[in-house]
């Protein structure tokens, strides 16, 4: 059997109403205004001149190898081998390159150090996006005869792949500073 609805003019539907009002009072703006949380500025420490020339050491390094599974991808991509196979292989270069990039700081206060971060960057970026961009053009080679043109162009990964072995001969030379791996490295503008 139903239950019978109080009339709104009735006591009984006043009382529900009241009850209501009391729950759902967590649901209702507060007067006060929310307390302003102060910001927390860590200071994070420059890391020295040996520790910052190895962390440019060890991602030049994997930077290295990984241009070499890099080059095979792009020759697959240029003799046109199916997606399925080269697309496997591509994806985790991407993603580890930008992933390199994001282990190096943002900024070095060393000039010389902060150059090679720089170029190290830059290069980093570069692999990716030729990658991806490969990849890109191997996908919609069949609608243009300009896009199957630019596919047979690619060849390696061009002057930043000799930036960077040309970069890790320097962090690798015995005796060399930073400043003197960074004359050699630098890129034409």
């Amino acid at each position: 059997m139903l239950a019978a609805v109080p009339r709104r003019d009735s006591e009984q539907f006043q009382a529900c109403m009241l009850g209501v009002r009391c729950h759902m009072a967590f649901f209702r703006r507060r007067g006060q205004p929310i307390p302003a949380v102060e910001p927390v500025l860590l200071e994070v420490p420059e890391p020295p001149a040996e520790e910052a020339r190895r962390t440019l050491l060890r991602v030049a390094a994997e930077a290295l190898i990984l241009q070499d599974e890099a080059d095979a991808v792009l020759a697959g991509v240029r003799t046109r081998q199916h997606m399925g196979v080269l697309a496997p292989r591509a994806g985790p270069l991407v993603r580890r390159f930008f992933a390199m990039r994001d282990l190096l700081p943002q900024q070095y206060a060393d000039p010389d150090a902060e150059r090679l971060r720089a170029v190290l960057d830059s290069i980093l970026h570069h692999h990716a996006l030729l990658l991806s961009m490969a990849l890109d053009l191997l996908a919609y080679e069949w609608r243009s005869e300009r896009i199957a043109e630019q596919v047979d162009a690619i060849d390696g990964m061009g002057a930043p792949g000799g930036w960077l072995e040309d970069l890790y001969a320097e962090l690798t030379a015995p005796g060399t500073t930073a400043s003197s791996a960074s004359e050699s490295a630098k890129a034409p503008s």
